[in-house]
């Protein structure tokens, strides 16, 4: 492998674990942010009979709707970003990165830091996860071996994480906590409810 190649499968991997800590950051911010979103939306239906009566009709679960709403022609957008293992080879090579790993990181046999990337190596390891397993490698100087195809795969991990952090920002909740006044906010409710209406 040529120094190009090498370094772009290093760029390749430092943007997945920057894409992937945005991800999971801001899936936290959207779910905080959908329990608010929540019990607005319930302070507004609890002061309208009416409205909440034709709601009640329809659905229990009123950021259920939101999900189908939004996800149908999303496919998976919100299950997690990392491609999973799917044949024997590469089960193989997640076994051999895993033993590499937990070798220089195991509590038992290291002492300072390490902890922290043996317990990322172990959660890797059980999610069948490659790239996260080359990530590690990456940090603590491993050698490890990515092929062309897994270029292309981390690549498209990289997009197909960056369209669901798009996704999750496009969402309603989102877009109500990120209003800049009240007035704004309120119109982000209520076109919310008459979107639940409409869709029923």
């Amino acid at each position: 492998m040529n120094q190009i190649d090498k370094l772009r499968i290093v760029s390749a991997l430092k943007e997945l674990d920057f894409v992937i800590s945005e991800y999971e950051y801001k899936k936290a911010i959207s779910d905080s942010n959908s329990e608010e979103f929540q019990s607005e939306i319930f302070k507004i239906l609890d002061t309208n009979n009416d409205l909440k009566k034709h709601v009640d009709k329809k659905t229990e679960n009123i950021l259920g709707i939101e999900v189908n709403i939004e996800v149908n022609d999303h496919g998976d957008l919100l299950e997690s970003p990392i491609k999973k293992s799917d044949g024997e080879d590469e089960d193989k090579r997640i076994k051999s990165l895993f033993r590499k790993i937990s070798k220089c990181t195991h509590p038992d046999k290291n002492s300072g830091n390490l902890r922290v990337f043996f317990e990322e190596c172990k959660e890797a390891y059980e999610n069948k996860d490659l790239y996260r397993l080359f990530i590690l490698c990456e940090k603590l100087k491993i050698s490890y071996e990515c092929t062309p195809v897994d270029l292309e795969n981390i690549e498209d991990d990289i997009e197909t994480i960056k369209e669901r952090i798009s996704f999750l920002e496009s969402t309603y909740p989102w877009k109500w906590k990120e209003s800049k006044d009240h007035r704004e906010k309120s119109d982000v409710l209520f076109d919310y409810i008459q979107k639940i209406v409409c869709n029923q």
